[in-house]
């Protein structure tokens, strides 16, 4: 096995490994939800955030590397995000704002628009087509950013 590959395994066996021990030490015991949402959105973010400055030309693009990002993000993207956002867990240190829970309806289309295009993200990304990834990442990000935009308590 070459170096290049075992870094990678090792790298991969950590994150598998590490990740619930992160989310665990972040956890917020008074409610959890708020910790689960937090880490599902920081991974979904190192997964798209990469495409998009790919895309931007702050990073080389690189076709091996976007398809494991659009995997990644579509798996990612595929579990529950609702399980994140019980009522009651708008209180606490959260950027979510109250609004979700009084527009659940509309909270969950948009996510589930999301979650469609970031299915059709990844799939699209193993292709290889950059002028067709291009086109998604950016279909994914107004996804994004309907939700963000009505539901995010904006970062200071």
């Amino acid at each position: 096995m070459n170096k290049r590959v075992f870094w990678r395994a090792a790298a991969a066996y950590a994150l598998v490994t590490m990740a619930p021990v992160a989310v665990l030490a972040d956890d917020d015991d008074e409610n959890p939800a708020i910790a689960y949402r937090e880490a599902m959105m920081t991974l979904i973010g190192h997964n798209f955030g990469p495409m998009q400055m790919t895309l931007e030309g702050k990073i080389p693009w690189d076709d091996a590397r976007m398809a494991g990002y659009g995997k990644e993000l579509a798996a990612l993207a595929g579990l529950n995000q609702m399980r994140g956002f019980p009522e009651g867990s708008d209180k606490g240190d959260t950027h979510a704002k109250p609004e979700i829970w009084k527009n659940m309806d509309d909270f969950k289309q948009k996510m589930e628009e999301f979650q469609l295009a970031a299915a059709k993200l990844g799939k699209v990304a193993a292709g290889g087509d950059r002028k067709a990834i291009s086109a998604e990442i950016e279909a994914t990000g107004k996804t994004c950013g309907a939700c963000h935009d009505d539901y995010k308590e904006k970062d200071d």
